[in-house]
């Protein structure tokens, strides 16, 4: 797994900016544009490690959502590039989406291991202007195939069920609206039972989709906060940075130290006026930065609504429903009471004694890959691991704690946001995508979020709660930034 990096360089002859942005197993580098009038052409090298694609139609298979951010003449403001894939090597294959946002970047045929690496070229539709900075950004992605699943799994508190059977799950066999009720043709609730039904708008999980592998790094955050500007960056730090001199530099713990939380994200104690903050990782508290065990990879957590909508808004993405997590989670198999993300009701828990290589790219805990999925037994310390931290490219399901389909961390490391079907009326989410841009405030801006009743499934606060098919815990992530939080998106295609 490579740290991000950051990198900024000069392309010959263009006085033009470029990013090279390693997250992950994904690495991009070699950007540099081709100016053509006011817009222009954006090529780069592409290539990630543990990548597959297999089965029938290629039902099984990852990828990668790639977008490009701008700023016209040099800055400072960065918006959302819409692109068209004009050319991609013999490797890959690039599959574009009608609202040109991005595009997802996927192994050219059937088989396992690296993607080698690939040149791919953009043309980019906006006023560019003539001087742009651009960095070009990889977020890994897992197909989830159209197809029915199962609801609920008769155990969990707060399942779904058949409406006449609160031991029975329900099987969603289309994308139509889900009538709520009491029959054996209509589904239902321990808890949180959405007063209306589901209409066939709300995304229930049966179409396709794709969904983040990991949840997001602390140096997928960072990335995310350097193309801000100060006031919004102030609006995704839990420390006030609108001043110069900075005592409490861990900015999401707002704290001058991260000892006993595993969050690493750093501002310097001094800064300039009013020019963005340029953040970094030390996760090993010595004062050094972006050091190879400085915790780049593993996830943010201390993140409040507004982050987590803000960023999934800016890449692109969006929020996935509750419904989609369970698909994603179990697939099509017929549920097992009570189990884990990895079709299991065994699990492991480790404690910080248990964590190896701390900070680093192959941090994981000594018990990964001996007995089951790894679930941290203290929230506070030792939740925030690795993205992926107990897989490696021969470990099993169960080893790995892979969804069915290879989402990995469903059930622990942090919680996962999902939006309820418990909401009423118009408030109901129809799965609106982000558009790359935010509010003058840096929040996100799409009007078909706001409002959302939220669920937070694979909770960490017991293995119990962990479960698959656990409905207890409504209400999201909230105002104050909370330490089990993290950041998880979707996009159908």
């Amino acid at each position: 797994m490579q740290f991000f990096k950051r990198t900024i360089f000069t392309i010959s002859l263009l006085t033009c900016l470029s990013s090279i942005i390693w997250g992950n197993n994904v690495q991009v580098s070699n950007v540099s544009f081709n100016p053509i009038g006011n817009a222009g052409q954006i090529t780069f090298d592409i290539s990630w490690e543990n990548s597959w694609r297999q089965g029938i139609n290629d039902q099984y298979h990852d990828a990668v959502w790639v977008f490009v951010k701008f700023a016209p003449n040099g800055g400072p403001q960065w918006l959302h590039a819409d692109i068209q894939v004009t050319s991609s090597g013999s490797n890959i294959e690039v599959l574009e989406p009608n609202d040109l946002k991005g595009a997802f970047i996927r192994r050219a045929n059937q088989g396992m291991g690296t993607v080698p690496v690939s040149s791919v070229t953009f043309d980019v539709n906006n006023n560019t202007g003539l001087y742009p900075d651009f960095k070009v950004f990889a977020i890994e992605m897992v197909y989830i195939p159209q197809g029915p699943f199962y609801l609920g799994d008769g155990a969990s508190d707060g399942r779904f069920h058949v409406g006449n059977d609160v031991n029975q799950p329900y099987l969603v066999t289309n994308s139509a609206a889900l009538k709520i009720g009491t029959s054996s043709t209509e589904i239902n609730s321990l808890v949180n039972t959405p007063p209306i039904d589901i209409p066939a708008t709300y995304p229930n999980g049966y179409d396709a989709f794709y969904c983040m592998k990991y949840e997001v790094t602390q140096g997928q955050y960072i990335e995310f906060l350097h193309t801000l500007d100060r006031g919004q960056q102030n609006n995704h730090t839990a420390t006030d940075i609108s001043g110069t001199n900075i005592t409490n530099v861990y900015v999401m713990l707002n704290s001058t130290t991260n000892l006993g939380r595993r969050q690493g994200i750093k501002c310097p104690a001094i800064l300039t006026t009013s020019s963005p903050v340029e953040f970094y990782c030390d996760f090993d508290n010595d004062n050094i930065g972006n050091e190879i065990n400085d915790g780049q990879n593993i996830i943010t957590r201390h993140v409040n609504d507004d982050d987590y909508y803000a960023y999934l808004d800016w890449a692109a993405l969006r929020p996935m429903t509750e419904l989609e997590y369970e698909k994603a989670c179990r697939g099509p198999l017929p549920p097992v009471a009570n189990e884990m993300a990895w079709g299991s009701t065994v699990f492991t828990n480790f404690n910080t004694l248990d964590i190896t290589n701390p900070g680093s790219p192959d941090e994981s805990v000594s018990q990964a890959g001996t007995s089951a999925g790894i679930i941290s037994n203290n929230s506070a310390t030792t939740a925030s691991m690795r993205a992926g931290f107990a897989a490696t490219p021969s470990s099993s399901r169960t080893l790995s704690g892979a969804g069915y389909y290879g989402v990995l961390d469903l059930s622990g490391n942090g919680n996962e946001v999902t939006i309820s079907a418990a909401t009423t009326g118009s408030l109901h989410f129809t799965g609106v995508l982000g558009d790359g841009m935010l509010d003058p405030q840096g929040l996100a801006n799409e009007a078909d979020w706001q409002g959302r009743s939220e669920m937070i499934r694979g909770l960490l606060s017991t293995g119990s709660n962990h479960t698959v098919s656990d409905r207890f815990s409504s209400g999201g992530l909230g105002s104050p930034r909370i330490d089990i939080g993290a950041i998880r998106g979707v996009r159908q295609f």
